[in-house]
């Protein structure tokens, strides 16, 4: 007897066009929808914002993919293109190449072809797509989470590595249908794989924890509460303060002086002044998010011979340093 797969995800487009209840869906164990959203140069899915909306209403992750009509060339107009439609924002899941037909290129071309894309993607979304494909892309898939699809009713898997594995086309496959949305493709994910390892901005990893949140929002409330009208700037002080006190950046203390670093730390697209007025929004930073701004400021404000990659990397260190200073007891 088939052991039933978890259905984890589903992924649809205009051809699922009927009434979904993607509230009784989740109720039943969905953690997250794709939908397309876009097809070539050209292409967009007419139910795509509805359906958006209607995961957001049912506080279901909601992802767009791109069906690709790959050409020599046109990897960097197809994502852009895709990306206009999509509109992918920092909780919302990674966004997908739905790469199925050579269209004639080679297999080295379409390689090149992916890396451009993922790029183009990376460049814009700050995070790698997700690549559903039959095809063995090699090392310009590298980061990547990778989706394929085998059906069968003996739950067969894919030969080739994956992430996700579709199981079902609604036809083949057990189960073939998700509650609330029907006989549609169904989706289940890797041991080891989380949904946030499929959001962009919410990598588990690089999330400040409930406790640390907690933690760090004393910490803001206080120091505002003994200010009057400097309350912001005395915020934006102490958090200077523990920033140089952690010395979170040991490969860059050479001629690189810490106030700079400091300042540059806690004026980060003025992320942290939005924290003193509004505290809540701490929430929504992340290591990755904010040492982005930072490595940016730190590489066009001040001159260093080194590497951007290093830098960056010790900017993430340095910033769950001082994560880790501010939600100390």
């Amino acid at each position: 007897m088939v052991t039933p797969l978890v259905v984890h995800g589903v992924d649809i487009s205009h051809h699922q066009d009927g009434t979904l209840d993607l509230a009784g869906a989740k109720a039943h164990g969905l953690l997250w929808l794709y939908h397309k959203a876009s097809e070539g140069n050209t292409f967009r899915d007419d139910n795509y914002g509805a359906r958006r909306a209607q995961a957001a209403a049912a506080g279901l992750p909601f992802g767009a993919y791109h069906f690709a009509r790959v050409a020599v060339g046109n990897a960097a107009s197809q994502a852009e293109f895709f990306l206009s439609v999509a509109q992918p924002g920092p909780k919302d899941l990674r966004p997908a190449l739905d790469l199925e037909t050579t269209e004639g290129l080679t297999l080295t071309e379409l390689r090149t072809w992916t890396k451009a894309f993922i790029a183009a993607v990376e460049n814009v979304a700050r995070a790698k797509p997700i690549i559903y494909t039959p095809f063995d892309l090699g090392a310009a898939a590298d980061g990547c989470i990778i989706w394929r699809a085998r059906y069968n009713d003996s739950n067969t898997p894919p030969a080739l590595p994956f992430d996700i594995w579709q199981f079902s086309n609604g036809v083949l496959g057990i189960p073939d249908s998700m509650f609330g949305i029907g006989h549609v493709d169904l989706n289940t994910m890797r041991a080891g794989l989380t949904l946030g390892d499929m959001l962009i901005n919410n990598q588990e990893d690089d999330m400040i924890t409930d406790e640390e949140f907690a933690k760090i929002r004393a910490i803001v409330r206080a120091e505002a509460a003994t200010a009057a009208a400097g309350g912001a700037q005395s915020v934006l002080d102490n958090f200077g303060e523990k920033a140089k006190l952690a010395n979170p950046f040991p490969l860059l203390t050479g001629d690189i002086n810490m106030d700079t670093l400091a300042g540059a730390l806690i004026t980060r697209t003025g992320a942290i002044k939005d924290i003193a007025v509004d505290v809540d929004g701490i929430k929504d930073l992340t290591v990755e998010r904010i040492a982005e701004a930072v490595a940016a400021r730190i590489t066009t404000d001040l001159t260093v011979d080194i590497d951007p990659a290093v830098i960056r990397a010790e900017v993430v260190a340095g910033v769950r340093d001082v994560f880790a200073e501010l939600a100390a007891p």
